[in-house]
């Protein structure tokens, strides 16, 4: 018998569909959906080598492909199975005997064709090899994330899972990356290759959030079994990301499940929990997920003096509107304390707390493009006395577009609006003499912010990616406005096929961010002396 690498070049399609384990006496029973089809995917025209595409599939009542989204793979393989896999043609899922839709992940494998020997007229004319075929087996494989260029390192659950002391959190697992340098005294913030916390943005989905994980080495504020992977970018950003000088965390939450999910755990200083659900046969669904520490109880027996506290919360809702739209909303939020008991009063070390409420409209436009507009409502609280609080609220919009507009070639852009409203919250007698003084210490004000930015991912070819972009933005703030242009250029390099990728970014070497809050009242010497004795005190 005669491969399939001899015939046709093709591929292999494996494909599963992860179903609940435990099933409670109401529940009904799923089946996955089966292919009827061949599974023969053609080795593409023109390409060299062999290739690896991983693709989601959405599956409806009638069995045919709504559509198929690369998770990983390159050009051209990426288009050839992607296409190849809209033709499919599968035995629906069910639940209960009833067709639903099933969201399934395939593997595609393309192994390049062996030129076919020269003729031999000495030789007799060979029968010819029988026809292969052969049915997916039912197998996931993960093999990881497509790299970007400019991005160290892309961290997903199962990487996660194997780095120690990190306990399967994703966000902690960006300490143990080259270039970042966490802060000693346990708060949670890092230095990026020497960029200060101050210049390092942080992003959920592309909701922009002040911290990442809890205070005293706890753990991160988004339950780990919602993200799905993240990047790191430590230096010349893509040009989604701006306003900030030194680096970018970017952590991506996975897709709804299409199935009833749970996780918990449980830990010597805190538990946490996260429960997924689909409804209206699979077309929404519904995530609720939190954790809640009892540090302060347990260091009251180990250091009287300390107390520690901390909380998070996460829920999200779903639905397709029609096979091409889908509307969501995605709340989460999170609030630490870290202080020091004396005999009168807590003095406060370090506390903060936010939230935020994202409102997303999704269109794909086939598997050739998607838009994405979004609403996000934010509130940001830190206490820098013991009776004085920072607030600042914030409005967001932002609209995310993505085209193939060729094989080799996605053009990306998008814009982005921000309101900010900084303020400040006292607790003592409105008419005491100090009010006057902390009003003018620290004004009121309004910032708003603008930007637009586009860029193209082109593959020159199988082994050499550019990435040309452009972002600018424009900041006002108190009756000032400033504007920023940054260029963008990466280069993305394939060298073999374990150590493959060679980044090199260039791009403006001015970085606009917008003013910090700040005290008028302080000199910076008097600013410095009194962070040093703050941080002494926590």
């Amino acid at each position: 018998m005669v491969s399939l690498r001899r015939l046709i070049g093709a591929a292999a399609v494996s494909c599963a569909v992860a179903l609940a384990q435990g099933t409670s006496a109401l529940a009904q029973t799923i089946e996955p959906p089966k292919l009827v089809t061949s599974a023969e995917v053609a080795y593409p025209e023109g390409a060299h080598g062999d290739g690896v595409v991983r693709l989601l599939l959405l599956v409806i009542e009638d069995g045919t492909v709504l559509s198929a989204a690369t998770e990983e793979g390159e050009e051209p393989f990426a288009s050839a199975a992607a296409s190849a896999a809209r033709g499919f043609r599968y035995a629906p899922a069910t639940r209960g005997g009833k067709p639903v839709r099933a969201r399934i992940r395939i593997e595609v494998r393309f192994t390049e064709p062996t030129p076919p020997p020269e003729d031999d007229p000495t030789l007799a004319p060979q029968a010819a090899a029988p026809k292969w075929a052969s049915e997916p087996d039912e197998e996931v494989r993960v093999r990881g994330v497509r790299v970007e260029p400019g991005r160290t390192a892309s961290l997903g659950r199962a990487e996660v899972r194997e780095i120690p002391g990190v306990f399967g959190d994703p966000f902690r697992a960006v300490e143990v990356l080259p270039g970042v340098t966490p802060i000693v005294s346990g708060l949670p913030f890092f230095f990026i290759r020497g960029a200060p916390p101050g210049n390092v943005g942080y992003f959920l989905d592309g909701v922009r959030v002040p911290v990442l994980f809890h205070v005293g080495a706890g753990p991160s504020v988004v339950h780990p079994a919602l993200i799905e992977r993240v990047d790191l970018y430590p230096g010349g950003y893509p040009a989604r990301f701006g306003r900030y000088a030194g680096g970018i965390v970017a952590g991506e939450t996975g897709p709804p499940s299409t199935e009833v999910r749970g996780e918990g755990n449980l830990r010597l200083f805190d538990a946490g929990a996260l429960v997924e659900a689909p409804f209206d046969g699979g077309r929404g669904a519904a995530l609720a997920g939190g954790r809640y520490s009892y540090t302060a109880a347990l260091l009251t027996q180990l250091s009287p003096d300390t107390t520690l506290k901390y909380w998070d919360y996460q829920g999200r809702v779903g639905y397709d509107v029609t096979p091409r739209d889908r509307i969501s909303v995605f709340s989460f939020g999170s609030y630490d304390f870290l202080g020091e008991r004396t005999a009168t009063t807590t003095l406060t070390g370090f506390e903060t707390e936010f939230h935020r409420i994202d409102v997303r409209y999704d269109r794909r436009f086939g598997d050739a493009g998607s838009l994405r507009t979004a609403v996000t409502l934010g509130l940001d609280r830190t206490r820098v006395q013991d009776d004085r609080f920072v607030r600042s609220r914030l409005l967001g919009t932002r609209t995310e577009f993505e085209q193939r507009v060729h094989p080799d070639v996605v053009f990306r852009a998008g814009t982005d609006l921000l309101l900010e409203s900084f303020e400040v919250e006292t607790g003592t007698d409105p008419f005491g003499p100090s009010v006057a003084r902390i009003a003018a210490q620290f004004p009121s004000r309004d910032d708003l912010t603008f930007g637009v930015r586009a860029d193209a991912v082109v593959l020159a070819s199988r082994r050499f990616e550019l990435v040309p972009g452009v972002r600018s933005d424009v900041f006002t703030s108190s009756g000032a406005s400033a504007v920023g242009v940054d260029p963008r250029l990466a280069t993305r390099t394939t060298l073999g096929e374990k150590t493959k990728l060679l980044s090199r970014r260039w791009g403006s070497r001015t970085k606009r961010r917008p003013s910090s809050f700040r005290c008028r009242a302080f000199s910076r010497a008097d600013c410095a002396a009194a962070c040093s004795a703050r941080c002494k005190r926590a």
